[in-house]
C-alpha cells in the first residue's frame, strides 16, 4: 500500500475513534465545555494529496528533473524547476528518494551544464540533499561527484558557481570521513594533502574558508574549431586527426590549459588536436 494511503487510513481510524470518545464524554458531561477535536489535526500535505488525487512529492521531483533535462524548456523555467526541486529535497525523506527515483545521476550530470546558473543550482541541490545525510554523502563518492565539485569550487569561471560548489563540499564532508578524504585527494596544488578529521569542525571550516577565498588564474587559450569529423586524415604517426578550421577563444583555468597542452586534445570536446601541443603555447595569453 502507498505509505501516504496507509497514513491516511490510520488517521481516519484515529479520528473516528476520537470523535466517538468525544461524543461519549459530552453525553456524560452536562457542562458541555469540552471543545470538539480539530478534525484536520494530523493530516499532512502528502496525505491530502493522496486523498484528492494530486501529484505526490516524488512525482513533483521527477517532473522537475524532466524539465531540467528537456531541450524544450527555456532557461528561466528550468531555474524555476530547479528551485522547486531544491525545496522538495530539503526534506530528508525526499533527499533519500533521489536514489530509488533514479535522480542522483542526472543531478550530478548537471554540474557540467554549459549554463552557469544550471551548474550553480545543481551544486546547491547537492549540498541540500547531503546535509546531515550519510546515505546521500556516500552516494557522492559512488558517483565520483566530489572531484567535480572541487573543480567547480576552484576553477569555474563564475563566482556564484564556485560559491555553491563550496557549499556542496561543506555539506558533503562534515562528519563523514570518506567524503573528506576524497575531497583532500582532489584539491589542487597549493593545498595540504594532510588528513583532515571530518569531525573537527574548526579544521573543516578552515578548509572551506580557503576554498571560498580561492581565486582561479585564468588564461585565454586560442584553439581551432572542429569541422565535421566525417573526413579524418592520418598523421605521420598513423593516428586519425579531425580536420579543423577557424579559431575561438576558450576561457579556461591554467591547470586545464596545461592539461590540454599535455594531452593534445580539445579542452571541451576531447577531440584530438591536429597540431603538436607546443603549437598552442604562443596563444596562451595571461588574462
Amino acid at each position: 500500500m502507498d505509505p501516504n494511503m496507509n497514513s491516511l487510513l490510520k488517521w481516519s481510524i484515529k479520528a473516528a475513534t476520537e470523535e466517538q470518545s468525544s461524543g461519549e464524554n459530552n453525553n456524560n458531561n452536562n457542562s458541555g465545555n469540552n471543545a470538539p477535536a480539530d478534525p484536520s489535526r494530523g493530516l499532512t500535505p502528502q496525505m491530502l494529496s493522496t486523498l484528492f488525487g494530486g501529484p505526490s512529492e516524488a512525482d513533483l521531483m521527477k517532473a522537475a528533473m524532466e524539465a531540467l533535462r528537456s531541450d524544450e524548456v527555456d532557461l528561466e523555467n528550468k531555474l524555476i524547476a530547479f528551485d522547486n526541486f531544491e525545496q522538495l529535497i530539503e526534506s530528508i525523506d525526499n533527499a533519500n528518494n533521489l536514489e530509488p527515483l533514479g535522480l542522483w545521476t542526472p543531478l550530478v550530470e548537471l554540474l557540467d551544464h554549459k549554463e552557469p546558473d544550471m551548474r550553480r543550482m545543481a551544486a546547491w541541490c547537492i549540498g541540500t540533499a547531503v546535509q546531515n545525510n550519510e546515505k546521500a554523502q556516500d552516494k557522492l563518492i559512488v558517483l565520483n561527484a566530489l572531484p567535480k565539485l572541487v573543480s567547480l569550487a576552484t576553477a569555474d569561471t563564475t563566482p556564484v558557481v564556485r560559491k555553491k560548489a563550496v557549499y556542496a563540499i561543506s555539506s558533503a564532508v562534515r562528519n563523514y570521513q570518506p567524503a573528506m578524504d576524497e575531497v583532500t585527494k582532489s584539491l589542487p596544488e597549493g593545498y595540504s594533502r594532510d588528513k583532515i578529521d571530518a569531525g573537527d569542525m574548526d579544521a573543516v571550516d578552515a578548509l572551506m574558508d580557503k576554498l571560498r577565498a580561492h581565486k582561479p588564474t585564468f588564461v585565454t587559450c586560442t584553439v581551432d574549431r572542429m569541422l565535421s569529423p566525417s573526413k579524418p586524415t592520418s598523421s605521420s604517426s598513423g593516428e586519425h586527426v579531425v580536420p579543423l578550421r577557424g579559431t575561438r577563444a576558450l576561457r579556461v583555468d591554467r591547470a586545464r590549459a596545461l592539461t590540454m597542452l599535455a594531452s593534445g586534445r580539445h579542452a571541451v570536446t576531447g577531440t584530438r588536436l591536429s597540431y603538436e601541443a607546443q603549437a598552442i603555447r604562443p596563444h596562451l595569453i595571461p588574462k
